[in-house]
């Protein structure tokens, strides 16, 4: 990316694949916060929604506003439990990670979804 030194590429930062390969994200994320396009959010292990895994989101969700990130975060994974109730329960741990009062207003989250969520102060866009 930076040999090609173009603002029309950027990195697409996947929290899964990310702790997957190297267990160190919030480091990797301060390293490479100048290079994201967008940022995908799944936990590990399973790839499934935010909460059912070993990721801690209040603390990445942190690190993310702390290094001034203001794009596109993608809910990117699989559910725990089929239909509305592993979505609802997505949606759940996104409304736990809220409390904690994050600057996530400018924050678009895209939801994989049919239902519409309402509340915890983020802003909703269901494709």
């Amino acid at each position: 990316m930076k040999a090609l030194n173009s603002p029309a590429v950027k990195l697409m930062y996947d929290t899964e694949h990310v702790q997957v390969m190297d267990g160190d994200l919030l480091h990797d994320l301060e390293r490479v916060a100048a290079e994201i396009g967008s940022v995908q959010i799944a936990d590990v292990p399973g790839r499934l929604e935010p909460g059912q895994g070993e990721i801690n989101f209040v603390q990445f969700f942190r690190k993310l506003n702390q290094v001034g990130y203001q794009g596109l975060v993608e809910l990117e994974n699989n559910f725990s439990r089929p239909g509305v109730q592993g979505e609802l329960l997505a949606y759940e741990a996104l409304c736990q990670i809220s409390s904690v009062r994050l600057k996530l207003e400018q924050i678009q989250l895209i939801m994989q979804s049919d239902v519409i969520v309402h509340g915890c102060g983020f802003r909703n866009y269901l494709l």
